[in-house]
């Protein structure tokens, strides 16, 4: 009996023993899931804060990108360098009363949208560069890697500018500023651009083509990947003021109430050209007119330091000559180039160069 019961106790001791290390197993292995899951998660915290402080930066940059680029090629001064923008906007005499005609008229020699399909998509070539080369420059983080997983340019491009034409299709990609049918005097003149990302817009096999930040940590190998524009209708706003000078050179323009592209105007200086006067000449009578009507408009130099004509030189003008017989010459046509600039801080993107704008008006006799 007491043999017996020493090896039962001996039997019971043991079993409690192995019941203990289950016990001790147990709790190791579930603080080392628990402590596994805290830092997958803390990882996955960590990782998500740099992607989404990435992604935040490269929006901003491409931001300042396109408005950045916007204003430098309508400002740029490099052909000559006279002080005078080289990228004149043209406005054709048959839309110059028409506010809306214009506005579609410069989305579509400007950025390449338009509804008829037949544009160059230069936004959308644009917006794809910028896109691309975000994080060429990018550092990385102590511990992650940030790399930017590059899709094909071209293919972004297309996508793009078919979405950017389907949009000016429901007049949903480009938004004017507080400047009611083109009055200058009441005209802010800065402009929205829309890119639309929504599920409705794009499909998710287009949207998977954009670029995406890509966030490794380089302890675990564990890869976080996150696209740069979000779901949904991503706005960029441009301050420089275009419409103004829009509107202005639209009040020049007036071709049903005495402006440059209206009959009286043309048959008054086809009457001031004759054989005995030379081109300058004519030229300094169509100026006098030009200086005329930019008076009686009301159009005021840019003394102020806002935005106005260009004082060091509102306009130019240039007229050329065509035959009408042996020995005989008419006035075949005149060209007006109105210069406007914006020297208010609130409305420039960049300081390097004076943002001066160029409209020019041409009128061609039949």
């Amino acid at each position: 009996m007491e043999k017996g019961f020493t090896l039962f106790t001996a039997l019971v001791a043991f079993i409690l023993i192995v019941l203990s290390m289950l016990l001790v197993q147990s709790m190791i292995s579930k603080e080392r899931s628990t402590s596994g899951i805290i830092s997958d998660i803390s990882d996955q915290q960590e990782m998500q804060a740099i992607a989404d402080l990435s992604r935040a930066d490269s929006l901003q940059v491409f931001n300042f990108g396109i408005r950045y680029t916007i204003e430098d090629f309508s400002t740029k001064d490099t052909n000559p360098q006279d002080d005078l923008p080289d990228n004149t906007y043209y406005m054709r005499p048959e839309i110059s009363g028409n506010w809306n005609g214009l506005q579609a008229d410069f989305v579509k020699d400007r950025f390449g949208v338009s509804p008829d399909k037949g544009t160059k998509d230069q936004f959308a070539t644009l917006a794809a560069r910028h896109l691309i080369s975000l994080l060429q420059g990018t550092d990385d983080v102590h511990g992650f890697e940030i790399e930017l997983d590059n899709p094909d340019e071209a293919e972004m491009a297309r996508n793009l500018g078919e979405n950017f034409n389907k949009q000016s299709e429901k007049k949903d990609f480009f938004d004017l500023v507080g400047c009611e049918d083109g009055d200058y005097g009441n005209c802010i003149g800065s402009f929205y651009v829309t890119i639309d990302l929504s599920n409705e817009a794009m499909s998710e096999k287009d949207y998977e083509s954009f670029p995406q930040v890509v966030v490794t940590n380089s302890f675990t190998g564990r890869t976080l990947k996150e696209p740069i524009l979000p779901r949904g209708k991503f706005r960029i706003y441009v301050p420089v003021r275009l419409f103004k000078a829009i509107a202005g050179a639209k009040a020049v323009a007036c071709n049903d109430c005495g402006g440059i592209y209206s009959p009286e105007f043309a048959g008054q200086m086809k009457g001031v050209f004759d054989s005995s006067k030379s081109k300058a000449q004519v030229e300094a009578q169509v100026s006098a007119a030009v200086r005329a009507i930019i008076s009686d408009k009301g159009l005021a130099y840019n003394d102020s330091g806002k935005f106005g004509l260009y004082r060091q030189k509102p306009f130019t003008v240039l007229v050329s000559t065509a035959p009408c017989g042996n020995d005989c010459e008419k006035l075949g046509s005149y060209e007006v180039i109105l210069y406007f600039e914006d020297t208010d801080d609130k409305y420039m993107v960049s300081k390097l160069q004076p943002n001066v704008y160029g409209m020019r008006l041409v009128y061609v006799y039949d």
